[in-house]
């Protein structure tokens, strides 16, 4: 049962036999209500501190919540450009063998058609010095 201040300072008693001291038990009354309202303004107080941390306490756990998925999000987002960097590296690595291997192969066949001719022309200057020596032998 619920009691209100208002109650306690409007509660009348019977009289008994021996009876009380009315102006007593209406000053203790009056001490009692007065006593019983201050702890429910406490009580009123302090459940709307408890509402306005529980409140805060939400408003944090959301903040955090935010905080984590957004370093999460940058956890992958970094993974993701480590994983793309180095698919990127390993394409250029292999792109730069392909190329010297291209540049190799066109420099061996450049350097075999050069030691051909020169081998053709020296054996077309030796043809020749042959000629101009029977010639002259003639």
């Amino acid at each position: 049962m619920k009691i209100t201040p208002i109650e306690i300072r409007q509660k009348t008693f019977e009289k008994s036999f021996r009876g009380v001291d009315k102006d007593e038990v209406n000053a203790f009354l009056l001490t009692l209500s007065q006593q019983w309202e201050r702890m429910q303004d406490e009580n009123k107080e302090l459940r709307q501190k408890l509402e306005a941390s529980n409140k805060e306490v939400q408003k944090l756990r959301e903040v955090e919540s935010s905080l984590y998925r957004t370093l999460k999000t940058a956890e992958d987002t970094g993974n993701n450009m480590i994983e793309q960097a180095n698919k990127e590296a390993a394409l250029q690595v292999r792109e730069a063998q392909l190329k010297s291997e291209q540049l190799l192969n066109d420099a061996r066949l450049k350097a075999r058609n050069l030691i051909e001719d020169a081998y053709s022309q020296s054996e077309k200057a030796v043809v020749e010095m042959q000629h101009e020596v029977k010639a002259l032998e003639q």
